[in-house]
């Protein structure tokens, strides 16, 4: 059984540790292909944008902080990407994150509905929040 003393400890520590090897940072690409990621979902699986006007954001993690219901979250800086120019739309099925040289997988996450980038008022803003819930063992 765990204690709420050291739950907090840690399962905050868990959640750093899910970002070893990049520190705080970490960098957020935006897919295309219809995917709905799982835990064993490749790098590779997924089709980041090639548009002219895009390019992954670099970003990094807050303090993990614990919720009223004892788990622990830790979120992501938002970041927001931008249409610009004149290339064809293009539809964002979801994000994921990677370390800062865009070679590990951390993290990724299908949109609820695919957002379509067409003109230039058009953006979509990402902001992950991670979340570990203790559960008490017998």
């Amino acid at each position: 059984m765990y204690t709420d003393s050291m739950s907090f400890d840690l399962l905050e520590g868990l959640v750093d540790a899910a970002f070893s090897g990049s520190g705080d940072a970490v960098k957020v690409h935006l897919y295309s292909n219809v995917l709905a990621p799982t835990q064993t979902t490749p790098l590779s699986a997924f089709t980041e944008l090639t548009q002219s006007w895009y390019s992954a954001i670099a970003s990094t993690t807050g303090a993990a902080y614990k919720e009223t219901d004892n788990s622990i979250s830790v979120a992501v800086r938002s970041v927001q990407f931008n249409y610009s120019g004149s290339d064809a739309p293009v539809t964002v099925q979801g994000y994921f994150l990677t370390d800062t040289a865009g070679t590990n997988l951390i993290s990724s996450r299908a949109l609820d509905t695919p957002k379509t980038l067409a003109s230039d008022d058009d953006s979509l803003v990402v902001a992950p929040v991670f979340n570990c819930k203790p559960t008490a063992q017998q």
